[in-house]
């Protein structure tokens, strides 16, 4: 077998291998998300603080280390703000996702987001200038098929009883909004990474979705402390 052929079939079954690794990290989070609002945690905006302030912890240093044009200060001065727009969408889809769980089910928020790939393939099409063929036009259609199934079938209350959700359409409507978010999301992140790098992307997003993140956790964690002081209050008075 050729050199070449032999080092892109290593290629892509690393690729294979490292995506069904990242799907089982989703489903993990998946879950781990419908246990929490099972238990009345309702928190969408700090389950993802910590994964940004990792990211910036790891990556931003790495960029504070370099002292030419792809340093800390200066990816800040000349595209921070780009970073600032994508970090925001990513946020808040984040938030919309983990928001989902509290008005529908785990298999209708897991189905819905597979949203996201006919999303990228149309946004990369439309901005990337990627063409795709006939067989990828005809899992996108499927795939939107089954999103409308999934869709009409929550809309008429027809998923079983031991399926949960207080406003099951409700809950796909945010699904299908942070799908379209990612796949923004995705889009840009190819883009950037070709334009520049792996490091300072995540580095980046690491640090103003921390920023973004953290000030929209703010607000409910302040809430939720003055309330357990507040009980606390009560319970010493007593």
């Amino acid at each position: 077998m050729p050199t070449k052929d032999y080092s892109e079939i290593r290629r892509t079954f690393k690729a294979l291998i490292l995506g069904q690794i990242l799907s089982l990290c989703l489903c993990g989070t998946g879950v781990s998300s419908q246990l929490l609002v099972n238990q009345n945690v309702n928190a969408p905006a700090a389950q993802a603080f910590s994964n940004y302030f990792l990211l910036c912890f790891v990556y931003c240093i790495s960029l504070a280390c370099k002292n030419d044009e792809n340093g800390l200060v200066v990816v800040l001065r000349k595209r921070g703000w780009r970073y600032l727009i994508l970090a925001i969408i990513d946020v808040e889809a984040n938030y919309m996702i983990v928001k989902a769980y509290q008005y529908t089910n785990l298999t209708s928020v897991q189905l819905l987001d597979c949203a996201t790939i006919p999303t990228v393939l149309f946004l990369s099409w439309l901005f990337l200038s990627v063409r795709y063929l006939a067989s990828h036009i005809l899992g996108v259609t499927i795939c939107i098929i089954g999103i409308a199934c999934v869709i009409w079938a929550d809309a008429l209350g027809d998923k079983g009883a031991l399926d949960g959700g207080s406003n099951k359409v409700l809950g796909d409507i945010l699904c299908l909004a942070a799908a379209v978010m990612y796949a923004i999301c995705n889009v840009a992140e190819e883009f950037l990474v070709k334009q520049h790098s792996r490091t300072e992307y995540l580095g980046m997003l690491g640090l103003f979705g921390c920023i973004v993140s953290g000030v929209q956790t703010g607000p409910s964690m302040t809430f939720v402390l003055w309330n357990l002081i507040g009980q606390k209050s009560v319970i010493v008075m007593h």
